[in-house]
């Protein structure tokens, strides 16, 4: 439209321009659409809502409107108007295609696109607009040079651009987290989660821009504000998060929520969410209206809570429970007891000796685990305990909700999750069995891995699979650029080989196995040793017994590749140290070293120095004790090397 000069650009949005922006900008080319309505289910307010691996149209109704979409290769259009073919069953099966996947995209309108941010600053500057105040006016800091670059360059790799400092002083420390205790807990933990941690903290210590004095002294050094007197008047942010966190009671029908910013709450809708008789579409609604309100009461917050989750976890200590993790907002705590009503007993007294020690700050009993795998911080897997004796397993930030690792690895780590430990092995077993035997689709195969830039940017001699497929498909007349999820299966070699690691040229787009004429065959081995053992493997790690050669004989993989060889040491205090056993008693159990004489070719163990049996080092020098011919040191030499050579073959070997 610039390049042609067109007039009345500006109407494809609701605000009249008469200048130019910049074009080009990640994001800026959304300004050109000021005051309507899109739709992106790429945007990230869609995929704060929407769970989901690619988001492609495909995926997209399948797990949002529960409908099948049919995928046609961009290749085989031409196919569809072959003249040559005397019916037109394909051709009309092209067109219905084209409309219904018209009609597939126009629920999805319904998201709208719109950035938590903005929508926050909003909300405060109608409140400070309604109260009379007048907020200064919005600055933005310029960048230039090197540092510009560089904020762009960690941009398109879609991280977060670092802060310089600009003068000596500590940084903002963000949300605490507790290192765990790694390990399988097989008693019942306690989800203890601060309820709405960040706005009650705002509204425990009235914390506003119109209370808190941030008065600059003569020194120019900043300081942390005073917390402001109890005297003080509520401040407006303090209030605003009040009306998003806490309920108004007697003002909400059973299941029709009066939509006013003062009564929509997270708490009554969570409450609507606890009712039996709702539908699954009334449940997907609430939830969707929780979390919408959970994170703009949440975004507003900043880092707070280090030192109230600190305290809680001495607090809990002091009544002689075991915290095993904490994050955030929430502790995990060990109850150590077998019985669920035991159990609810403890949160329940830890619970009010929490609360009482605050007045609007309140922790509850978020969920139960039954058992815990606890691998790391933020990885963990859990069997949550649900009414009516159900259970469910939650997973977070294990490999298995990782896009880089296929569907079926995903599969088989759920499969060996703290539910079905003792089946572990077995269900191994058939996953080998069931990839090399062919049962397993092709879908499952597929890898998923988002560009960090546009394909072109990447260097030429780049090894990354996805870059590869991506390029291809440019080749091809498709369409990759920077934020695309690709994705790509590993293939066997032109020779019928497999690799031991994922190597680009072997990678290849779904679409290119699916063709007929396609001689591509999946590499399976490839997929067992590197996509479905690593996985399991971290998984089984904490828990004693597993063994990673055992994992990978299960998986019908070569079990002498993967075993490893681990010292174990003692960790008893009042063990017998090694220097206070005799050498009999420490060395009975290693192979003895023999020398054989080259005159009466007879055989004697080599004892040690000063032994009284049949000594071999004597006063004439080294000697054979049957003929005593003098032993040379070189074929003392040579012997010893040859049977250290022999030992560490045997150890190798198992």
């Amino acid at each position: 439209m610039r390049e042609l000069k067109l007039e009345h650009w500006s109407r494809l949005g609701r605000f009249r321009r008469s200048k130019w922006m910049n074009i080009g900008k990640q994001g800026s080319n959304i300004r050109f659409m000021q005051g309507r309505l899109l739709c992106d289910l790429a945007s990230d307010g869609a995929k704060s809502m929407i769970q989901s691996t690619s988001w492609s149209l495909t995926e997209m109704c399948q797990s949002q409107l529960k409908i099948t979409r049919e995928d046609i290769d961009p290749d085989d259009t031409t196919s569809f108007f072959d003249a040559t073919v005397s019916s037109p069953d394909r051709l009309l099966h092209f067109v219905q295609h084209c409309n219904s996947q018209t009609w597939l995209e126009i629920p999805g309108t319904k998201t709208l696109n719109g950035g938590r941010a903005e929508r926050n600053e909003y909300i405060l500057l109608h409140e400070f607009h309604r109260l009379k105040y007048v907020p200064p006016d919005k600055t933005w800091a310029k960048k230039s040079g090197a540092a510009a670059a560089k904020a762009e360059a960690v941009d398109d790799e879609g991280g977060a651009a670092p802060v310089a400092a600009k003068s000596k002083r500590d940084k903002y420390k963000g949300g605490l987290v507790f290192e765990p205790k790694r390990g399988l807990w097989d008693k019942y933990i306690l989800v203890m989660d601060f309820n709405s941690l960040y706005p009650s903290i705002i509204q425990e210590y009235n914390i506003d821009f119109t209370t808190v004095d941030k008065t600059d002294d003569d020194s120019g050094e900043v300081k942390i504000p005073a917390i402001p007197d109890s005297g003080i008047p509520q401040g407006v942010l303090p209030r605003l998060i009040a009306t998003l966190v806490e309920p108004k009671r007697g003002l909400w029908d059973k299941y029709i929520l009066v939509m006013d910013f003062n009564i929509n709450r997270r708490r009554q809708v969570k409450n609507l969410m606890k009712d039996r008789t709702a539908t699954q579409a009334q449940l997907v609604q609430w939830d969707i209206k929780q979390k919408a309100l959970k994170l703009t009461a949440n975004s507003m917050y900043g880092c707070l809570g280090r030192e109230i989750l600190t305290h809680t976890r001495e607090l809990a200590e002091n009544l002689s429970l075991d915290v095993i993790y904490g994050d955030t907002d929430s502790i995990f705590v060990n109850s150590n007891v077998t019985d669920l009503p035991d159990a609810l007993k403890i949160a329940n007294e830890l619970k009010k000796a929490v609360n009482d020690r605050y007045r609007l700050l309140e922790i509850d009993l978020d969920g139960i685990f039954r058992r815990m795998l606890l691998l790391q911080k933020k990885k963990y897997a859990a069997v949550k305990v649900e009414e009516m004796n159900a259970s469910s397993v939650e997973i977070k930030g294990l490999d298995m909700k990782r896009r880089e690792y296929y569907i079926f690895s995903t599969k088989s780590c759920r499969e060996t999750t703290p539910r079905q430990w003792l089946s572990a092995y077995r269900i191994l077993e058939m996953d080998g069995e069931n990839i090399r035997g062919g049962k397993v689709d092709m879908d499952d195969f597929i890898v998923f891995k988002r560009l960090g830039k546009a394909p072109e940017d990447y260097p030429k001699d780049n090894s990354l699979p996805h870059v590869h497929v991506a390029k291809r498909m440019k080749e091809r007349g498709g369409h990759a650029r920077i934020g695309d999820v690709i994705p790509y299966i590993f293939c066997l070699g032109g020779d019928g080989t497999s690799v031991k690691t994922g190597q680009a040229d072997r990678a290849f787009h779904p679409d290119e196995l699916r063709k007929t004429d396609s001689e591509l065959k999946i590499d399976f081995e490839y997929y067992i040793a590197q996509q479905i053992l690593p996985p399991v493997e971290r998984l089984c790690d904490p828990i004693e017994g597993t063994d990673r050669a055992r994992l990978a004989e299960c998986l019908g993989l070569d079990p002498s590749r993967f075993q490893v060889s681990v010292g174990v040491i003692d960790d008893d205090p009042y063990r017998t140290l090694d220097s206070q056993i005799p050498d009999k008693e420490r060395f009975r159990e290693a192979a003895q070293f023999t020398v054989k004489c080259r005159k009466c070719q007879g055989s004697t163990v080599f004892p040690s120095v000063g032994s009284p049996e049949a000594p071999v080092i004597t006063s004439a020098g080294v000697r054979c004790p049957g003929c005593s011919e003098e032993l040379t040191l070189a074929s003392i030499q040579v012997q010893l090397e040859t049977q250290l050579r022999q030992q560490i073959n045997n150890y190798y070997s198992g």
